[in-house]
């Protein structure tokens, strides 16, 4: 049921997403204005964007004791947003076998990482949220009371959530094989949750990453001789990041678009506006996708076979020393 739900909701989604931009073709195209200094720059913040959250997952993954150096993160983050663009989020599976496979992290710390770190963007989506919305309201007396209740739960709900299960939930579990697996799960979120240090430091590169989002969205709205004002990008910047995490499409296409759009129109800029926007932004993450993800999964498979090489001559070594 669950999966036929699922896949229901990938046809609807990526339907109406086509079924608009076909629509709206006319209009779309008319207002893109190509200009090669722009995508250049665009390409450039889209691979920001990756170092970003190659440094996030540098910091988790030093503090679990697994040293992997900030290129190969983001050699993994980039053939993993490629990988996602297929069906079943494989980028992501091919990142997780990645890891377990040449540095033994486990399934479960693989998913703290991706749960704290979706946590934390979801509580500081949150307060960026309520605070965009009051500048909004007093700025350009903009309001609108459901979207600041659902940002005000975008805090209250992760924040309320990670208690309930640290302090009531998991001294109640029962002892068998699958929870004793929660166990260590929720023991790596523990551990990240309880170091202030590391949580201000990702804290840090998430904001990062939203502001270079932000100026994505700027130039995109620039290539579409569009001009909404920064602080409704800065709004729509968290929100997009969210749904790179919560895929309901390949890649989130379509998903994200929408989305995009909802808030631009909540916030009075027009449905349009935002969906126009995020396809620019679409457009060209697909082409650098597509050139630096392949690069990075290839440079990955001969960086994976020289270590492999390297293990068994090392092995061959210590059993010649050893008379074997």
């Amino acid at each position: 049921m669950r999966k036929t739900i699922s896949i229901f909701a990938n046809i609807a989604i990526l339907s109406f997403y086509i079924y608009f931009i076909v629509v709206k073709w006319d209009v779309f195209r008319n207002l893109l204005d190509i200009r090669i200094h722009y995508l250049l720059i665009l390409t450039i913040l889209i691979i920001l964007t990756w170092f970003a959250n190659a440094f996030q997952a540098k910091l988790l993954l030093d503090f679990q004791g697994v040293k992997i150096g900030l290129f190969k993160n983001v050699l993994l983050i980039c053939a993993s947003v490629l990988g996602n663009h297929l069906p079943f989020r494989l980028g992501t599976l091919y990142r997780m076998h990645y890891l377990k496979k040449n540095f033994n992290v486990n399934y479960q710390q693989f998913g703290s990482i991706i749960v704290f770190r979706f946590l934390l963007l979801i509580v500081l989506t949150g307060m960026i949220g309520i605070l965009c919305v009051g500048y909004i309201y007093y700025t350009y007396q903009r309001f609108n009371i459901g979207f600041c209740l659902l940002m005000i739960g975008f805090v209250v709900l992760p924040l309320g959530g990670y208690w309930f299960q640290k302090t009531y939930l998991f001294n109640r579990l029962p002892q068998n094989r699958f929870w004793k697996k929660f166990e260590v799960f929720n023991s790596s979120l523990g551990m990240f949750s309880n170091n202030r240090t590391l949580m201000f430091k990702i804290s840090l590169f998430i904001l990062l990453q939203i502001i270079i989002f932000t100026f994505r969205f700027f130039v995109s709205s620039l290539l579409l001789n569009e001009r909404v004002p920064l602080i409704v990008l800065f709004l729509m910047s968290p929100i997009a990041i969210t749904t790179s995490l919560l895929v309901l499409t390949p890649g989130g296409i379509g998903f994200r678009e929408t989305l995009l759009g909802i808030v631009s129109q909540l916030t009075g800029y027009g449905f349009d506006s935002g969906v126009f926007m995020a396809t620019v932004d679409r457009g060209v993450l697909i082409a650098a996708t597509l050139i630096f993800g392949a690069i990075s999964y290839v440079a990955l498979y001969f960086a994976a076979n020289t270590n492999q090489v390297k293990s068994s001559i090392r092995s061959s070594s210590n059993m010649q020393d050893k008379g074997i």
